[in-house]
């Protein structure tokens, strides 16, 4: 038995083929949330950084637009407008 369980040790241990998953971009709300998230820790709180999280789009996304522009295109809520300054 042990040396059963030896010899199939051994055979599966071998090297492995595998295919690497590739990752997929962050949707724009949950990259500004992440981003948030980590922002809000700091002291003192960075508001610029965490309202450009929010507007800009994030660094190296597949995504065109902020998360604001894009919760604004694909919820159903409506938010509201900033007021005029």
């Amino acid at each position: 038995m042990l040396l059963a369980t030896l010899a199939s040790a051994l055979l599966l241990s071998g090297p492995v083929a595998a295919t690497p998953a590739k990752e997929a971009p962050w949707l724009p709300e949950a990259a500004a949330y992440r981003l948030t998230l980590f922002l809000g820790n700091l002291e003192p709180l960075p508001w610029d950084d965490i309202e450009t999280a929010w507007t800009e789009p994030y660094r190296g996304s597949e995504f065109s637009v902020g998360a604001l522009a894009w919760l604004d295109r694909k919820s159903d809520i409506e938010l509201p407008k900033p007021p005029d300054q």
